[in-house]
């Protein structure tokens, strides 16, 4: 075996040991999801499309709830009506010096500029994000480029994604296990 294919494996065995380890949150995410979020059930088992997944919802107290969670964190600290970070040097006295405090608002601005250019989604993969941390504690949102060169935001199923944390608590590894169609695979090459 080469060294890719024995790095390949390697990967595909710490995916599965990561997916195994998760076995039970699994089966109570997919018990708030039935309640909480109906959209994102699939924890256990393969969902098929069309599948009714409001079976188990008796009023919409779960999914309002969480509906105004996820708006008000919106809201509040991710408001695109409001400057919601600022850049800073790790020098503070750099950070009172006109030059630097001239570039990081430049800066600041292009960044703006960007994540809320047309067609990056940030919004809407936000709010998605906000609704999975507030069901389920967590939630994943990928950040990438289009084509075009612009910011791409998605927020990922959690059902789809195993994460790892480094010894200090910060998530330091993600797998992503999904489908594509052909006509979806070809469009990447």
């Amino acid at each position: 075996m080469d060294q890719q294919t024995t790095d390949i494996a390697e990967q595909k065995r710490r995916y599965d040991r990561l997916k195994g380890e998760r076995g039970n949150w699994e089966a109570h995410w997919e018990e708030i999801a039935e309640y909480e979020m109906p959209s994102s059930v699939g924890f256990v088992g393969q969902r098929t499309a069309g599948e009714k997944r409001m079976l188990k919802v008796l009023d919409s107290t779960g999914i309002h709830s969480n509906e105004l969670l996820a708006a008000g964190l919106h809201g509040l600290a991710t408001n695109p009506a409001s400057k919601w970070f600022s850049l800073r040097m790790q020098d503070e006295q750099l950070n009172t010096a006109p030059p630097v405090k001239q570039y990081l608002s430049e800066v600041e601005k292009r960044m703006w500029s960007e994540i809320y250019a047309p067609g990056t989604k940030f919004t809407t993969a936000l709010h998605e994000n906000y609704l999975s941390m507030g069901a389920f504690g967590t939630s994943i949102m990928f950040v990438g480029q289009r084509k075009n060169g612009r910011l791409n935001f998605e927020a990922r199923a959690l059902s789809e994604c195993v994460i790892a944390e480094n010894s200090e608590g910060e998530v330091d590894t993600v797998y992503r296990c999904y489908e594509m169609t052909v006509r979806q695979v070809m469009q990447e090459a």
